[in-house]
């Protein structure tokens, strides 16, 4: 694996690719991707989630203004992707963003190293398809998360939204992740910074102040109890459901959260 420069604003390289447990925003969106030959082809704009056997499984990184401008929020969003197809109306597939396959992900560090070349590397992102079921990162992140009656009485966040998904490697299928636990908090996705989740240099005044405001932040584990209404746009956690302080469980990437 490359040696990556941590510079404090990001975590350094995810250690044990791929079979290290990672976060999905935290460690890929907006980050650059570098071919096997070290030309640069973008950024990750977005993340492909896609619908196996009942679980959802990240298949693909998704880059362009086809997939940024929807993460501007839920009404700006999709009115900057609207304008967005109207600039050329020739071009059928303006709309979709492209998709670089996971498979080809080499290792994450500040940048998205790749074992292939940029030859014909990009694809169009297919959309209209039934089956599998794709859903973007950017759908879930700050989805409003909606608790049972009956946790009312726990340290819940106030606003509770999707901050950010943990994706956990899958011991059935060697380099393959799957959707494990939604990290909750108050805010918007970003907001915690990486602190909560080390490999980040913390200057103890933010990282203070961060944890401050974020100590009711949880992981969700998904499964029982949990239902994500993509329709709706909302989480909802059920009393079956499996829920930890983040602060106190899978404080790192590459480590055990259970």
């Amino acid at each position: 694996m490359r040696g990556e420069h941590v510079d404090g604003r990001r975590p350094g390289p995810i250690q044990g690719w791929p079979e290290a447990d990672y976060d999905a925003a935290l460690h890929l969106l907006d980050r650059q991707v570098v071919t096997a030959d070290g030309r640069l082809v973008g950024k990750v704009d977005d993340m492909e989630l896609t619908v196996q056997d009942g679980v959802l499984v990240p298949t693909g990184l998704l880059v362009g203004l086809g997939a940024l401008l929807p993460r501007f929020g839920t009404r700006l969003g999709p009115w900057l992707h609207d304008r967005y197809r109207q600039i050329s109306l020739s071009h059928a597939d303006r709309r979709a963003p492209s998709v670089i396959d996971l498979d080809l992900v080499e290792d994450i560090g500040s940048a998205v190293h790749l074992t292939q070349d940029r030859d014909a590397l990009l694809r169009p992102r297919v959309e209209h398809v039934i089956a599998p079921v794709r859903h973007r990162l950017g759908e879930l992140l700050s989805m409003r998360v909606v608790p049972d009656p009956s946790r009312r009485t726990e340290a819940w966040p106030r606003r509770p939204r999707v901050l950010d998904v943990r994706l956990a490697a899958r011991p059935d299928r060697p380099g393959r992740h799957a959707v494990d636990a939604l990290v909750v908090g108050g805010g918007h996705p970003g907001g915690l910074l990486g602190y909560d989740r080390g490999q980040v240099n913390r200057p103890w005044p933010v990282a203070a102040l961060v944890g401050r405001l974020h100590r009711r932040s949880v992981l969700v584990f998904c499964g029982r109890g949990v239902e994500v209404d993509w329709e709706v746009g909302e989480v909802r956690v059920g009393e079956a459901a499996e829920v930890a302080p983040l602060v106190e469980r899978g404080t790192g990437p590459g480590q055990d959260a259970r």
